[in-house]
Protein backbone atom coordinates (compact mmCIF):
# COMPACT_ATOMS: atom_id res chain seq x y z
CA UNK A 1 0.00 0.00 0.00
CA UNK A 2 1.25 3.50 -0.83
CA UNK A 3 -0.08 6.29 1.37
CA UNK A 4 0.17 9.75 -0.19
CA UNK A 5 -0.39 12.87 1.88
CA UNK A 6 -0.15 16.62 1.36
CA UNK A 7 1.97 16.80 4.54
CA UNK A 8 4.69 14.59 6.02
CA UNK A 9 3.20 11.96 8.35
CA UNK A 10 6.01 10.18 10.22
CA UNK A 11 3.57 9.10 12.95
CA UNK A 12 1.44 6.68 10.91
CA UNK A 13 3.81 3.72 11.18
CA UNK A 14 4.59 2.98 7.53
CA UNK A 15 8.04 2.73 5.98
CA UNK A 16 9.00 5.87 4.05
CA UNK A 17 9.43 5.39 0.29
CA UNK A 18 12.71 7.15 -0.48
CA UNK A 19 12.98 9.65 -3.30
CA UNK A 20 12.49 13.26 -4.21
CA UNK A 21 8.74 13.69 -3.65
CA UNK A 22 6.97 16.79 -4.94
CA UNK A 23 3.33 17.82 -5.24
CA UNK A 24 2.04 20.04 -8.04
CA UNK A 25 -1.39 21.70 -7.98
CA UNK A 26 -3.34 21.92 -11.21
CA UNK A 27 -6.66 22.87 -12.74
CA UNK A 28 -8.29 21.52 -15.86
CA UNK A 29 -11.60 21.81 -17.65
CA UNK A 30 -13.94 18.83 -17.69
CA UNK A 31 -15.73 17.57 -20.79
CA UNK A 32 -18.82 19.67 -21.46
CA UNK A 33 -22.04 17.72 -21.11
CA UNK A 34 -23.25 19.67 -24.14
CA UNK A 35 -20.57 18.03 -26.31
CA UNK A 36 -22.40 15.04 -27.76
CA UNK A 37 -19.21 13.56 -29.27
CA UNK A 38 -18.66 11.93 -25.88
CA UNK A 39 -22.23 10.72 -25.36
CA UNK A 40 -22.55 11.92 -21.75
CA UNK A 41 -24.77 9.86 -19.49
CA UNK A 42 -25.89 12.88 -17.46
CA UNK A 43 -26.70 16.50 -18.28
CA UNK A 44 -24.92 18.33 -15.45
CA UNK A 45 -22.03 17.74 -13.10
CA UNK A 46 -23.80 16.95 -9.82
CA UNK A 47 -21.63 18.97 -7.43
CA UNK A 48 -21.89 22.23 -9.38
CA UNK A 49 -25.17 21.68 -11.27
CA UNK A 50 -23.71 22.94 -14.58
CA UNK A 51 -22.94 21.39 -17.97
CA UNK A 52 -19.23 22.23 -17.73
CA UNK A 53 -16.86 22.55 -14.82
CA UNK A 54 -13.25 22.88 -13.75
CA UNK A 55 -11.36 20.30 -11.72
CA UNK A 56 -8.70 21.04 -9.10
CA UNK A 57 -6.17 18.24 -8.74
CA UNK A 58 -2.74 17.42 -7.30
CA UNK A 59 -0.05 15.39 -9.04
CA UNK A 60 2.37 13.48 -6.80
CA UNK A 61 5.84 13.10 -8.34
CA UNK A 62 8.68 10.85 -7.19
CA UNK A 63 12.06 11.60 -8.75
CA UNK A 64 10.34 13.72 -11.45
CA UNK A 65 7.98 10.88 -12.47
CA UNK A 66 4.23 11.32 -11.96
CA UNK A 67 3.08 8.60 -9.57
CA UNK A 68 -0.53 9.59 -8.89
CA UNK A 69 -3.12 12.21 -9.84
CA UNK A 70 -5.50 13.11 -7.03
CA UNK A 71 -8.76 14.82 -8.06
CA UNK A 72 -9.66 17.31 -5.33
CA UNK A 73 -12.62 19.51 -6.20
CA UNK A 74 -15.10 20.18 -9.01
CA UNK A 75 -15.74 23.90 -9.43
CA UNK A 76 -18.40 25.79 -11.37
CA UNK A 77 -16.65 26.79 -14.61
CA UNK A 78 -18.64 30.04 -14.84
CA UNK A 79 -17.49 31.12 -11.38
CA UNK A 80 -13.81 31.01 -12.36
CA UNK A 81 -12.16 34.31 -13.22
CA UNK A 82 -8.67 32.98 -14.01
Amino acid sequence: MLVLSDDERPDIGFKLVQGDWRIQDGKTTTISMNDHHFSPQFEKYPTVDTASARLNYKVFYRNHVAMFVSPREVIDDEAQTS
